[in-house]
């Protein structure tokens, strides 16, 4: 296992298994890749958690994937 806040692999296409880790707590997710309506909702989600968000999207041509983590 990787030491804590190591990025070992984040292609979660490739490896969609994931550990979360809160407190003391460590849970393994699977992430799935979302689109359509589903990713529309995550979008507005996103800008409002994060209000730069927008800006940091507009850095670039492509459209970020947007991921869920929940079990299989």
């Amino acid at each position: 296992m990787a030491p804590p806040g190591a990025m070992t692999d984040c292609n979660l296409l490739a490896h969609p298994l994931v550990e979360v880790r809160e407190g003391a707590i460590t849970r393994t997710l699977h992430a799935r890749e979302v689109s359509g309506a589903a990713k529309t909702e995550l979008w507005k989600t996103a800008d409002t958690a994060w209000p730069h968000f927008p800006e940091h999207c507009a850095r670039t041509d492509r459209e970020p994937p947007m991921f869920l983590l929940g079990s299989r």
